[in-house]
């Protein structure tokens, strides 16, 4: 006869339940196939009767950058990537007087001519980090005067 709290049986129960879990078993009775009928069915939502008719007709205006302070399109060059907004940005930078460097992967204002001379020059730089401009000796030679870059197309 079984005692009514007999402690081995209770042991041995647990432990052969906790047997079903071992990585055969769960591999054995894993489901082979995702079912296909859809967990939830909702009806499609339609847009035309959830909002007004006003809000359809509503013509959306094409963003004009080129009235945009540098510092918003700076911004605009530096969220948006791989956008044609940062494209544009990028060459409304580029006709205020600003070029890129790749080296500094900055912008920078410098004015004079941008000759490989081994001369050191003071330029302008936009640091994205601490979002203003830097004056930053620079030494003017052949890798930095390539690495400026000027207007680019947008593919």
């Amino acid at each position: 006869m079984k005692k009514e709290n007999d402690s081995s049986t209770d042991e041995e129960s647990v432990e052969n339940n906790l047997n079903i879990y071992t990585l055969q078993n769960i591999e054995n009775y894993a489901l082979k196939e995702y079912p296909t009928l859809p967990l939830y069915e909702y009806p499609e939502p339609n847009l035309d009767t959830l909002s007004p008719i006003c809000y359809s007709t509503v013509q959306k205006p094409e963003l004009k950058l080129e009235l945009y302070h540098e510092e918003t399109l700076f911004y605009i060059f530096y969220t948006y990537t791989e956008t044609s907004a940062q494209i544009k940005a990028y060459n409304l930078l580029i006709a205020k007087g600003y070029s890129f460097s790749t080296i500094y992967k900055c912008f920078m204002l410098y004015t004079g001519k941008k000759i490989v001379d081994n001369a050191n020059r003071k330029i302008v730089i936009f640091d994205p980090f601490y979002w203003k401009k830097i004056e930053k000796n620079v030494v003017f030679d052949k890798n930095f005067v390539d690495s400026i870059k000027g207007i680019v197309e947008f593919k």
